[in-house]
C-alpha cells in the first residue's frame, strides 16, 4: 500500500518480467542451464519462484526472498531427460502487496543425449 495525502493507494499491478535469456553453451542432456531475467514492481518484490521441467516434471526448483523494485534472477538446473525432450523454465514473482505474476520463458529442445569427450 502506498501513503498519499493521508489516504491509503492500494498496489494492483503485478510484477512483470524483461530480458528473459538461457545461457548454456550446451543445451544437452546432464548439463546445466542457467536462466537469467529481470523482475521489476512498480512498489516492492517480495520473492520469486523458479521453476522447471529438466528433470521430466514440472518442479519448483527455489524460492528466493528479494527487496527493491528491480532484481536480476539467475538460477542453474541440470538437464537430465533425454534428446528430442522439451525443456522448460518459468519464474513467479510476488510484490509485497500479494500480487503474483508468471511467466514461461522459450522452450529448449535437447540435442544431444551426452555432452561430447
Amino acid at each position: 500500500m502506498l501513503e498519499s495525502n493521508g489516504v491509503f493507494i492500494r498496489d494492483i499491478a503485478s510484477p512483470t518480467f524483461s530480458g528473459a535469456v538461457n545461457t548454456s553453451p550446451n543445451f544437452r542432456r546432464y548439463q546445466n542451464f542457467t536462466a537469467n531475467i529481470t523482475i521489476s514492481d512498480d512498489v516492492a518484490l517480495d520473492y520469486y519462484i523458479f521453476s522447471t521441467n529438466a528433470s521430466g516434471t514440472w518442479s519448483n526448483i527455489s524460492t528466493i526472498d528479494i527487496s527493491g523494485a528491480t532484481y536480476s534472477a539467475s538460477e542453474q538446473a541440470n538437464i537430465s531427460v533425454a534428446r528430442g525432450s522439451p525443456v522448460c523454465w518459468l519464474y513467479y514473482a510476488n510484490d509485497t502487496s500479494g500480487n503474483m505474476n508468471g511467466t514461461m520463458n522459450g522452450t529448449y529442445t535437447i540435442n544431444k543425449n551426452t555432452t561430447a569427450l
